[in-house]
């Protein structure tokens, strides 16, 4: 259920929730960029996940802004790697103390650094829908990102890859197999030639790589490092 059909506008600006209970899940990740701040109120990041009342139903939330939540609970949680804040409401509870967002540029390199250098986006965004939080973020942060749509689906789908294969791009999966999110950085498994993989980490990391995983992909600037011929058909 959208949280639209359990909130309600009030005045002056704030937005309250009408529902019986609401528990919002966030993770404690954008702490280091000071993107948290829990006192009486809790400022955070709009990106969470949550359900309402007891169900086993989660919802992902995605507003890259920070709001600011009064709730009745605030706890501290661990599930499993993850350090979580968990937040709950009961009616009345303030889901936004107000509409007014400031936009904040810092919040899409955020994004994209945790998301695809740390590769620790959130589980609960569907793979077809990863490389559209980049037209949201340009939305609602104001960034003017100096490339096409079209890249940042290419970087999705070179990264994403099938759990049970991980040298497999998840776009060439079979119906039922999961996706997994490789780091950006991961020269282990994200790079795919001889000079992304010795140059792309650590040496150590690189030379262990390149010992232990047979490259098949040609690079036509290997071939130019290498001095080998280049052919090129010309068209009249």
């Amino acid at each position: 259920m959208s949280l639209d059909a359990v909130t309600k506008a009030v005045e002056p600006d704030g937005i309250r929730f009408t529902g019986d209970k609401l528990e919002i899940y966030i993770n404690r990740i954008y702490e280091k960029n000071k993107l948290i701040d829990v006192a009486k109120t809790v400022k955070t990041i709009g990106i969470f996940e949550y359900r309402l009342g007891d169900t086993d139903k989660f919802h992902g939330f995605f507003f890259p802004a920070v709001i600011e939540i009064a709730p009745s609970e605030v706890d501290f949680i661990k599930e499993g790697n993850d350090e979580l804040l968990k937040l709950t409401l009961y009616k009345g509870d303030m889901f936004m103390t107000s509409r007014k967002v400031v936009k904040n540029e810092q919040i899409a390199y955020v994004c994209f650094s945790t998301y695809f250098e740390d590769g620790k986006i959130p589980a609960w965004l569907p793979y077809d829908q990863k490389s559209y939080i980049f037209d949201t973020l340009k939305k609602v942060t104001g960034i003017n990102f100096p490339v096409d749509h079209a890249a940042f689906e290419i970087i999705v789908a070179h990264l994403n890859r099938c759990k049970n294969n991980i040298f497999k791009e998840y776009r060439f999966a079979e119906h039922g197999e999961k996706a997994i999110q490789l780091k950006l950085k991961d020269v282990a498994h994200a790079a795919t030639t001889f000079t992304a993989r010795s140059i792309g980490g650590y040496l150590s990391d690189s030379i262990n790589v390149m010992l232990t995983h047979e490259n098949t992909d040609e690079s036509e600037m290997e071939d130019l490092l290498r001095g080998k011929p280049q052919i090129h058909n010309s068209q009249p």
